[in-house]
């Protein structure tokens, strides 16, 4: 007995389709662990040999899923991510960083902000100041 298949049930396994209107999500990387903040670095006068000294490290493509679909071609398992960056075919490479170092480098960047921040905000009666200034800063 020969058995049929509607179109509907055929298609059932097919990737749900991304019309061309809708922004696609290329760059977006699923399943990197907790304890990893990752980022895309393009490869652009040294920046990755930078990113290496400061206690990044490439990440590998172990089932990792990069974008709405993997469509840029195959890579070896193991391979670095990467992906081209830009029309003159420089490389965006993704690199992750322990989470700890990581909040350690955003709380130093936070420090220095305050501290620029801290003089901005300051009252001007320092000497050789004069006048009043007189700001509102939704932290204070």
């Amino acid at each position: 007995m020969k058995t049929t298949t509607s179109k509907v049930e055929k298609n059932l396994d097919r990737p749900k389709r991304i019309p061309m209107a809708q922004a696609r999500q290329v760059l977006n990387v699923e399943d990197v662990p907790d304890n990893l903040i990752a980022r895309w670095v393009l490869d652009t006068k040294n920046r990755c040999q930078v990113f290496e000294s400061a206690g990044y490290e490439y990440i590998t493509d172990k089932g990792l899923a990069v974008g709405d679909k993997k469509v840029d071609g195959s890579r070896a398992a193991g391979s670095v991510v990467c992906k081209v960056g830009n029309s003159t075919g420089e490389m965006l490479y993704l690199m992750a960083i322990d989470r700890k170092y990581y909040e350690e480098d955003q709380a130093t960047k936070q420090a220095k902000i305050d501290s620029i921040e801290e003089e901005l905000y300051a009252q001007t009666s320092k000497e050789g100041h004069y006048g009043n200034l007189d700001l509102e800063h939704k932290s204070r």
